[in-house]
């Protein structure tokens, strides 16, 4: 997604363009606060990845992401951020509740934890649909 924004403003970056037109893509190329955050979560999520897979080396990805250019974005601040699920889930102005709720329900066969332990929140739910 970084580096879709980079292409989209005629920047060159080390991977090719995709899903241009996907919601997530089009926050990012929104304002420079949003695009830095995609780049601070791709680090957060290089932290992860190390830990839960025992590496020692960063994944490719985060490497990339290090090494590229900012992007001539707008200083917007954190601009609303989208909702790109079933509407099922959507909690309006409340993407945190949103993404939980869909991850709880929509996505439920896809959450394991291993080496953690389950999060606050997915027992929260859990309580609540008692």
């Amino acid at each position: 997604m970084l580096c879709t924004v980079l292409h989209e403003k005629g920047l060159n970056a080390p991977y090719k363009a995709t899903h241009k037109n996907h919601p997530c893509v089009i926050w990012a190329s929104e304002s420079l606060e949003n695009w830095l955050w995609l780049k601070d979560l791709t680090a957060e999520l290089n932290k992860e990845y190390r830990y839960r897979f025992n590496k020692e080396q960063s994944h490719q990805s985060f490497i990339v992401s290090e090494s590229i250019a900012l992007p001539p974005l707008p200083s917007l601040g954190i601009t609303e951020r989208p909702l790109v699920m079933p509407d099922e889930y959507k909690i309006i102005g409340h993407a945190i509740d949103s993404y939980r709720h869909f991850y709880a329900y929509g996505k439920k066969h896809l959450l394991k934890y291993t080496k953690r332990s389950r999060p606050f929140w997915l027992n929260d739910i859990e309580k609540k649909d008692k």
